[in-house]
């Protein structure tokens, strides 16, 4: 089975909750539909980046599992380069 992983940056997720990143969201579970209508198992993890590398640092290696990536971030423009020089796995940003 194909495992993808969609990343980004956003933060408070919640259909109460306004947070940074909220159109790129909606961008991300699009692209998790997607996946998911192609019967390929999506693991997500939000609010991850470059200015607070640790939290994607943490997760590095259950991203490294999944067989592609694809990284939604807006104004986090150096989050897929710094992706793509931790994993070996294609990755669509």
């Amino acid at each position: 089975m194909i495992h993808a992983t969609v990343c980004g940056t956003w933060h408070g997720v919640g259909p109460a909750k306004k947070h940074a990143g909220h159109a790129l969201f909606r961008v991300a579970e699009e692209a998790v539909a997607v996946c998911v209508s192609c019967g390929i198992q999506v693991s997500r993890f939000y609010d991850v980046g470059v200015a607070g590398i640790h939290r994607l640092l943490a997760v590095i290696p259950e991203i490294r599992d999944c067989d592609a990536v694809i990284c939604v971030a807006g104004m986090e423009g150096a989050l897929p380069s710094v992706l793509a020089g931790l994993l070996d796995a294609p990755l669509v940003a």
